[in-house]
């Protein structure tokens, strides 16, 4: 046994020599961005194009309506821990928003 064992050990690391050969990044791209530049070890300029906001804006909005918000909240139900109330503070409309309110930890896990 102890004659085969160098062997064997040199034969599983050429092994793993041939197929751990992978690329950087699932992007090709990017990946020949970086070997044409050399950059390895510096920041790279972002992709604006693969953004999660380039993305979302890109997408077709199927069906839009207005919230009705009024200060007395009637329409509106609340359940489980937090609590809802009408709010001045940072608004898009002059009609206000509604602020949720919930706890960091609620004492029970998930």
């Amino acid at each position: 046994m102890k004659k085969y064992f160098p062997a064997f050990v040199l034969s599983f690391l050429s092994i793993q020599a041939c197929f751990s050969q992978q690329s950087f990044t699932p992007d090709k791209n990017l990946e020949k961005y970086i070997i044409r530049t050399g950059f390895i070890h510096s920041p790279l300029i972002p992709d604006a194009s693969k953004s999660a906001e380039t993305i979302g804006a890109e997408k077709k909005i199927l069906y839009s309506t207005s919230l009705d918000i009024t200060p007395n909240l009637t329409g509106w139900v609340e359940k489980g821990f937090g609590e809802m109330s009408f709010s001045r503070e940072k608004i898009i409309s002059s009609a206000g928003s509604i602020r949720l309110a919930y706890p960091a930890y609620t004492g029970e896990r998930a």
